[in-house]
């Protein structure tokens, strides 16, 4: 996952693999046990990316995702567009959205889905549907 600013600058990469989660800036490469960690570290606000596959896959927009409290004010819920939706065979749905906007109080993610693969189904996969 590519975190960029508003003004269009990389801000970092993020990455993960079963033995943790990556986020580079620059030169500087953070490590953490999750995605969530890093992003709260980075952005402010824990993305799950289980959150995030739903959303672009146009999935439950309407359940409430929650952000973390602070602990001095209530957790705020997301609202979420999903945008441009197109049909896509192997996901769940059937469709990907191109562009997702996601807003909880102060908070507003911008998210471009320049690309997208389903992720092939493996054994263990389809024992766990």
């Amino acid at each position: 996952m590519r975190i960029f600013s508003p003004f269009g600058n990389q801000l970092a990469l993020v990455t993960s693999t079963a033995g943790g989660a990556n986020l580079q800036r620059g030169d500087v490469v953070e490590r953490a046990d999750t995605v969530e960690a890093l992003t709260l570290s980075l952005l402010g606000v824990s993305i799950a990316p289980n959150m995030l596959a739903r959303w672009i896959q146009g999935l439950d927009l309407s359940v409430v995702d929650r952000l973390p409290s602070s602990g001095t004010e209530p957790a705020d819920h997301w609202t979420i567009q999903a945008e441009n939706l197109r049909q896509i065979d192997g996901v769940i749905g059937g469709r990907v959205a191109g562009r997702v906007l996601a807003r909880a109080g102060e908070v507003s993610l911008r998210l471009v889905i320049d690309s997208f693969e389903p992720r092939s189904s493996t054994s263990r996969d389809v024992a766990e549907q």
